[in-house]
């Protein structure tokens, strides 16, 4: 039987244990009202709508939705991308608890922002294996927290990949360095199975055991023991190989292995990101690297230069300060799979692959900071202060980065001001626009997409329904026709429901009619696509009774919306079924008074005016004026 602790050793271990649970709970509580603006606004026109919003195994999560998500390995059939089962399983979760009616994107959202605070609390959990104390780890955590590149990996909620694996990964981390201090073989195997989970999340986590020897080197100067990491690296093999063939399934393309052409585009991509980290001012989920061909460019040039001296100051203080060699090599291992060897979408650059690389550019602050402490307790609190004092700037600007997610409009307006000649961006404020009722501008946006031999079936399509949306009929309908003669694909019954559009205001209910079968029978058409062309019958065309059968349409495939039974009577109205049209304006004015809320006054006013018309047209009799029975 082991004595009992003494009160001299134990005392140490429970002030310890104190100390980082108040250092976690007040990060936490920081990362909650940083963050909060974020957990907040709606939606994006960035993968939100198929991870969540159109996703049917997260709008109906279910058990045999998670068994699907962890057997489709080469190419998953709700997102594109690679394998990440365990991110989309959290999105089922919250599925769950968001509602399959109308899921919330608070719910989500926040979600996001918890696992970020879980990952700043890992954050200050490895730099407290690393560095000692407790402050100098909790400031450096808050720096990582604060950043504004992390906003986009913590708003986006596409992006939980990011923050989950990112959390699964800095834990395996804290636990490897906790079994080297410790030798104690229960914290080795809690590393093992968070890295495993860590990929299950988002494969590029596969790399981070690679730091561990380095950490082995600093801070904890001992031999690495490959022994222990044998079925780490087991786990590495099997999960490179799985994200290889998800990643193929997705089709993304892979650089040309060619050193001439790679490298000078990586070159520029590593200096862009270290400006992002140094001085974040213009962050973006996209960024242009265009022009980038040779060694002659001086982006290419600047960074190669930057890089070299990096190198050598780090590999000549390596044995004095060997953090910042350790730092240096981390950084650059976890930064590779984004600097143009794999291409992502549309960019080679963007924010949130600095997640977990900005981990490590931490560890030579925390260093410094340490090594002044060291000198003297005062300079400890001197260095604590100073870089405290850079969380302030930080969550400024890191608020103000939050306000380009809050919608779809600021996201794709601040994307197209940093990128002004993405085509992406271009495509996705026409139509942002055209859902938002300014055709106009959406017709400027979609001009800027039909850069010569363009192909792209959806621009010519958004651009043939601004045509139409603009009152240009004729060139529209060519268009769309051209953009469904190149393969629309799942948007094509939206085209054949523009075409109706054209027939409608063509005043011909019969093509118009024939256009709504095609689109029915080629996929799903939302209901609010029904009743934008009932409005379109019903106030410019005229054609009141097709305006009716059309928002029966709507309503039949949407639900009880109040605005389209509302219109549906004046439709009903000017087709001069006025009782019909009255009997709709009393079913939604019931519904008002059922729910005990006060309907417009302009609702009221025009139910009131056809009563008044309806019995002003009853014929009328005056007391004296009945038939009489004259006996004939």
């Amino acid at each position: 039987m082991k004595p009992p602790v003494s009160e001299p050793i134990a005392a140490p271990i429970a002030a310890r244990v104190h100390g980082e649970l108040f250092a976690a709970v007040a990060l936490a509580i920081g990362v909650f009202v940083l963050y909060w603006p974020s957990a907040t606004v709606e939606f994006v026109r960035l993968d939100d709508w198929q991870y969540v919003v159109d996703n049917p195994l997260v709008r109906s999560p279910s058990w045999q939705g998670v068994a699907r998500v962890f057997s489709e390995v080469r190419k998953p059939s709700t997102v594109d991308g690679y394998y990440q089962p365990l991110t989309m399983a959290s999105l089922m979760l919250d599925g769950m608890l968001s509602g399959p009616d109308a899921p919330s994107p608070f719910v989500f959202r926040l979600t996001n922002v918890f696992w970020h605070a879980l990952a700043s609390i890992a954050v200050m959990l490895i730099l407290r294996e690393a560095v000692g104390g407790i402050w100098i780890p909790l400031v450096c955590a808050a720096l990582f927290a604060a950043h504004p590149v992390q906003v986009e990996s913590v708003a986006w909620i596409s992006q939980r990949k990011t923050v989950l694996s990112g959390f699964l990964a800095l834990s395996a981390t804290w636990g490897y360095l906790r079994y080297r201090r410790t030798n104690q073989t229960g914290w080795m195997i809690a590393a093992t199975g968070l890295f495993a989970l860590a990929v299950l999340s988002k494969p590029t986590t596969v790399l981070i055991p690679l730091t561990w020897p380095l950490l082995d080197r600093w801070p904890l100067r001992m031999n690495s023991n490959w022994r222990a990491l044998s079925p780490v690296l087991a786990i590495m093999v099997v999960a490179g190989f799985v994200a290889w063939l998800s990643q193929a399934g997705s089709g993304a393309a892979v650089a040309t292995p060619r050193l001439s052409r790679v490298a000078p585009v990586a070159l520029a991509a590593i200096g862009q990101y270290a400006g992002n980290l140094l001085w974040p001012m213009e962050l973006s989920p996209y960024r242009e690297i265009r022009g980038i061909t040779g060694w002659s460019d001086p982006m290419v040039i600047g960074a190669a230069i930057g890089l070299v001296v990096l190198f050598v100051t780090a590999w000549c203080l390596r044995k004095r300060a060997p953090a910042a060699w350790v730092a240096l090599i981390c950084f650059l291992m976890f930064l590779a799979p984004a600097v143009g060897i794999v291409r992502f979408d549309e960019t080679i650059v963007a924010d949130r692959f600095l997640y977990l690389p900005i981990v490590f550019a931490l560890l030579p602050i925390a260093a410094i900071a340490s090594w002044s402490g060291r000198q003297s307790p005062r300079h400890a609190g001197w260095a604590a202060a100073l870089t405290a004092c850079f969380i302030i700037p930080l969550g400024a600007l890191n608020r103000a980065q939050q306000g380009v997610w809050q919608d779809s409009l600021a996201l794709w307006t601040h994307v197209a001001s940093v990128c002004p000649h993405m085509i992406k961006a271009q495509y996705e404020l026409a139509v942002i626009k055209l859902e938002l009722g300014m055709p106009e501008q959406a017709l400027t946006h979609a001009q800027n997409t039909l850069y010569p031999d363009n192909t792209n079936s959806q621009h010519h399509f958004v651009y043939g329904r601004a045509l139409i949306e603009t009152g240009d009929d004729v060139n529209g309908e060519k268009m769309v026709k051209f953009a469904l003669s190149l393969g629309l694909g799942p948007q094509e019954p939206w085209a054949h429901m523009a075409l109706a559009r054209v027939n409608i205001l063509r005043k011909d209910a019969a093509a118009a009619r024939d256009c709504i079968t095609r689109a029915q029978a080629t996929g799903d058409v939302d209901a609010s696509e029904y009743a934008v062309l009932a409005d379109a019958a019903w106030r410019k065309a005229n054609l009141a009774d097709f305006a009716v059968e059309l928002y029966d349409m709507a309503i039949a495939r949407g639900g009880p919306e109040i605005i389209w039974r509302w219109n549906r009577g004046g439709a009903l109205e000017q087709a001069g079924r006025d009782n019909d049209a009255l009997a709709a304006y009393d079913d939604v004015l019931g519904e008002f008074g059922r729910a005990r809320a006060l309907p417009p006054p302009e609702f009221v006013q025009a139910r009131t005016a056809l009563a008044r018309r309806i019995a002003a047209s009853q014929p009328t009799t005056q007391p004296g004026d009945e038939p009489r029975d004259d006996g004939k």
